[in-house]
């Protein structure tokens, strides 16, 4: 069965950072991961990005240099997230603290927030 970009994100809403480290990281790569499947439909559908597999900084870029001020929030926002999301899955010499998890969840809610307003807006 499919996993849907709204399952993402409730899975990674369900984990306690508070808790050891390791849910702070996976809830860091499902937010990122939840935040990114919610955008790459908006870059496919303005023509910016058209590889359905995408390319995380390719997708990224093109956010962060539409001429939607929103898409390019979007864009700074995933940026910022995928930067942490490879501190969380990459550098596990690093402690990724409650603060870094608290930026995740709250970057991947203003991601989402502005994505559907976009969408609305765009009348999709």
């Amino acid at each position: 069965m499919a996993v849907t970009p709204e399952q993402l994100r409730d899975a990674a809403r369900r984990a306690d950072i508070d808790r050891p480290e390791v849910e702070r990281r996976f809830c860091a790569s499902r937010t990122y991961y939840a935040a990114y499947h919610k955008c790459l439909p908006i870059a496919q559908r303005q023509g910016m990005f058209a590889d359905a597999g995408g390319r995380h900084a390719e997708v990224i870029e093109a956010l962060t240099r539409s001429r939607e001020s929103k898409l390019r929030s979007i864009g700074h926002m995933l940026k910022q997230c995928r930067n942490a999301r490879v501190k969380a899955d990459y550098r596990i010499g690093e402690d990724f603290t409650l603060s870094d998890a608290a930026m995740m969840r709250s970057q991947c809610e203003r991601i989402w927030t502005t994505a559907e307003a976009f969408d609305q807006a765009a009348g999709t």
